[in-house]
């Protein structure tokens, strides 16, 4: 064998031989890679990884249907009654039907609204409705309860002759307050009752007219006189008196005796027994009562 040295031979696609030029010649198969074999079984799961962070919030869902109605709770306490002003008892059949219009008890005076709102006037007694004609008195002496009367001309107990609204503010039946009001003129008048008894009237507005203190001598004429002043004397013409013309309700009047004789009362007339003996020189002081159209001698 011929001593050769290869440094590479190359025999096709199939053989290929490789002298490593110490003698040694390998020669290697050339064949192609195969096809790729099936996957192999899968293996065991490795272990869990951690718990990730919370996510955001997700959108509020809808409201769900309303649950059923709780049971009812327990009753207030009664309220206070209304009571009647004349009775003290309780009122009944406070409201009509329809809930609004205000009726009233039988013995009733006071009048309640539930929820407030205007009160009509027809649901109002007599003395506190805007037209006063229903609340007519023929005594003055009779209204005693708060409120608007009209007391028409020749009414007892009145101021004067005249028309008069009458204005009452009363604390109780015993302890009233009265206000007359002419119904032509600007004439106002007063009085008040205490403890059951009246006083005069005493005239408000216009104000009493102030005369001279000593009027025109007075001379006595069928036995009477007329007075223009609140201080008169009488001089002469006759000794019996027993009317004293032109006096208004309140006035006060002084008259002085200066005939030269006693002067004695006589009755008819409009002056309370003076006494047997009004002497010579001396004074008899009266106020003049228009309810009793009366002078009523000062003692």
């Amino acid at each position: 064998m011929t001593d050769t040295k290869f440094s590479k031979i190359r025999f096709g696609d199939g053989l290929s031989v490789a002298d490593d030029g110490g003698g040694q010649i390998t020669v290697t198969g050339g064949g192609g890679t195969g096809p790729t074999g099936p996957p192999g079984p899968t293996g065991p799961a490795g272990p869990t990884g951690a718990t990730g962070a919370t996510g955001p919030a997700g959108a509020t869902g809808a409201i769900g249907p309303a649950g059923p109605t709780g049971a009812t709770g327990p009753a207030g306490a009664a309220g206070p009654n209304v009571v009647n002003d004349s009775t003290a008892s309780p009122l009944t059949g406070m409201l009509k039907a329809n809930g609004t219009d205000i009726d009233v008890a039988a013995a009733g005076t006071d009048y309640y609204k539930p929820g407030g709102g205007l009160i009509a006037d027809g649901d109002l007694p007599p003395r506190l409705r805007q037209l006063e004609a229903a609340a007519s008195v023929a005594d003055a002496n009779a209204a005693t309860a708060s409120g608007w009367y009209v007391l028409p001309n020749g009414s007892a107990n009145m101021p004067a002759a005249n028309d008069w609204h009458l204005e009452v503010h009363a604390w109780s039946t015993a302890i009233v307050v009265q206000f007359a009001y002419s119904f032509y003129t600007q004439d106002m008048w007063k009085r008040v009752r205490d403890g059951g008894a009246w006083s005069v009237w005493i005239r408000l507005y216009p104000a009493a007219t102030v005369s001279s203190p000593l009027g025109a001598d007075l001379t006595i004429a069928s036995n009477a006189v007329t007075v223009t002043s609140s201080v008169h004397r009488i001089v002469g013409g006759g000794t019996t008196i027993a009317t004293i013309n032109g006096g208004t309700s309140g006035m006060m009047l002084a008259l002085i005796n200066r005939t030269g004789a006693t002067i004695t009362t006589v009755t008819g007339g409009n002056l309370n027994a003076i006494g047997a003996a009004w002497n010579n020189n001396t004074a008899h002081t009266m106020v003049y009562d228009s309810t009793a159209a009366q002078w009523c001698v000062l003692v």
